[in-house]
């Protein structure tokens, strides 16, 4: 779910002209910021705070829906300006605007794939010391934290639930009595034109 959450917003952002590139996953090596993009988004689990377990959101219409799973996710956005001897707050101007973009595309993406309202309990500028303790390089790193909510329903190992019947018809009957009497059909009153 949250590699199509990434490849989504990827596909949203250059859609909407945002020079970026997103990526998936824990990186392996040193971020280094392509000539080409003016940022890098990486995606991937929140290893530290992990995922939160709750009931349902909604009522429980489906039977077979019996938990709310918020997967936590880590959005780290990586900016440079492109500007020659471009300044700290030339960077932070630069990487602004894509924290906003992510923002505003994070929303729209939950409400079209009706995952929930998404929950944010971090935002902030990263010092070089806290990616993962490689230098930054020319440019800012901005870390988005965040929960993402998905049903956790009865599924067999293939993936498939419970089967669903179609209602082929419904109707409807009155009956009344008096006390101590026996039940008996009361007909419909006729239509008012």
């Amino acid at each position: 779910m949250i590699y199509q959450l990434a490849t989504d917003i990827e596909q949203t952002l250059i859609g909407r002209g945002f020079p970026v590139a997103v990526r998936y996953g824990r990186e392996r090596t040193q971020r280094e910021l392509p000539s080409s993009h003016a940022g890098v988004i990486v995606f991937e689990r929140d290893l530290d705070t992990g995922d939160r377990i709750a009931a349902p959101l909604t009522s429980n219409r489906n039977p077979r829906l019996v938990r709310t799973r918020a997967l936590g996710v880590t959005c780290t956005i990586f900016a440079r300006s492109p500007l020659a001897g471009a300044r700290q707050c030339e960077h932070e101007h630069d990487c602004d605007q894509i924290v906003d973009a992510v923002i505003v595309a994070l929303y729209e993406w939950g409400t079209a794939a009706r995952a929930g309202a998404i929950e944010y309990s971090e935002a902030r500028y990263l010092r070089p010391e806290d990616v993962s303790g490689s230098e930054i390089g020319a440019g800012v790193a901005y870390r988005l934290r965040f929960a993402v909510p998905r049903g956790v329903s009865t599924r067999d190992w293939q993936g498939h639930a419970l089967p669903e019947v179609a209602i082929t018809g419904t109707t409807t009957a009155t009956r009344a009595r008096r006390e101590g009497q026996a039940w008996e059909q009361v007909d419909p009153a006729p239509a008012l034109d």
